[in-house]
């Protein structure tokens, strides 16, 4: 809500947007990673899910996001935190629609 206070209502609009767009992206981009067996995918994914979870105010997914590129080297190991950062990452796209369609 402070950046809304230095943006006009069309910019706000399309940065949030914007933010659910890349959320799914790297959401999707980890899934994939993981199906794979691929780490090293799932991690960079993470690190760019992490940054935007932060910045959105998103905590939980950004520190599951955090957990998954720094402290796990094994792409089955991430998959079993899947569920719950889907599920957060859901969550914030909700909210943020809700504040991207009251604006």
């Amino acid at each position: 809500r402070v950046l809304g206070r230095d943006l006009n209502p069309v910019t706000m609009r399309e940065l949030l947007a914007q933010c659910v767009i890349s959320m799914s992206k790297h959401l999707s981009e980890i899934r994939q990673g993981t199906e794979a067996g691929d780490a090293a995918i799932a991690k960079r994914a993470a690190h760019d899910l992490k940054g935007i979870c932060a910045q959105f105010g998103a905590a939980r997914a950004s520190e599951i996001a955090k957990r998954i590129e720094t402290e796990l080297d094994d792409a089955q190991a991430m998959e079993k935190l899947m569920p719950e950062l889907e599920e957060c990452v859901s969550g914030a796209s909700v909210k943020i629609r809700e504040i991207h369609a009251g604006l």
